[in-house]
């Protein structure tokens, strides 16, 4: 059953429902704490050890806005299921760049590791882990010409070198995000027309990352990838979501299913 949660990318009413808790990390406040803002649902918090209340939406996307003044030129948009009543941090990313949320409250069965604290880890265990932390999408393409060729992806972070080649109206099934242990948990879901210089390969182990008719790519062949679409995507708890684009219009559904 499809829950039709939002229809395009405006705004939600402001009727809220539930609250949460988020707090920071230590190294976060040390390090950032002149330099990263958050805005989740109209709250605007710097980092703190202090806690901040914020009231997820109950029928529609919450929005978490992000500005990091040393190395964004503008505010980040990043959308995301917000669960009531739990209580989230923030911490530095790999590598000591942009930021992850995670939620203090989630257990995460059969995996046995601090969530905020991810180093390298055998594969079988992070996939695990992925499974159940990020959720999956599912690319729907609307009026696009056959002459076309698209190529989205749904990557942690900047990992962006695994997607689905998308050639007709076909189903391509559900995709868990590309990832690896030093992506960021903040999901991209990217949109993007291949053009005559995109070399690639046919990815060998669709079993991995769920979906059908995945590819794979180096570095210097993303110069024959023109983006069409690009934005930030944050799921907690496995839920499932159809990306809708429409080709012509250029404008993006999100849609929950039940």
């Amino acid at each position: 059953m499809k829950k039709y949660f939002l229809i395009t990318f405006s705004l939600c009413s402001l009727y809220l429902f539930g609250q949460t808790t988020v707090i920071s990390d230590d190294y976060l406040i040390n390090t950032r704490a002149d330099g990263y803002q958050w805005t989740i649902n109209g709250v605007s918090f710097l980092p703190t050890d202090k806690e901040t209340t914020i009231y997820p939406h109950e029928q529609c996307w919450d929005t978490i806005i992000f500005l990091d003044k040393y190395n964004l030129s503008q505010p980040d948009t990043i959308f995301s299921i917000i669960q009531k009543n739990q209580k989230y941090i923030m911490a530095i990313g790999c590598c000591d760049e942009y930021f992850e949320m995670h939620n203090i409250n989630k257990k995460y069965p059969d995996v046995d590791i601090d969530i905020t604290d991810i180093e390298v880890i055998d594969t079988k265990t992070f996939m695990k882990l992925t499974s159940q932390d990020y959720g999956q999408v599912k690319f729907v393409i609307l009026n696009k010409p056959d002459t076309d060729t698209l190529v989205c992806v749904y990557s942690g972070g900047g990992f962006r070198l695994v997607g689905q080649m998308i050639t007709d109206n076909s189903d391509n099934g559900w995709l868990i995000p590309i990832r690896n242990t030093y992506s960021s948990n903040n999901g991209i879901v990217t949109i993007a027309r291949k053009n005559k210089k995109f070399q690639y390969e046919n990815y060998e182990d669709e079993d991995v990352y769920l979906g059908k008719n995945l590819i794979n790519w180096d570095y210097d062949s993303e110069m024959g990838l023109e983006i069409l679409k690009q934005f930030r995507l944050r799921l907690f708890n496995q839920e499932k979501v159809i990306v809708e684009f429409n080709y012509l219009t250029k404008k993006t559904k999100l849609i929950v299913v039940d």
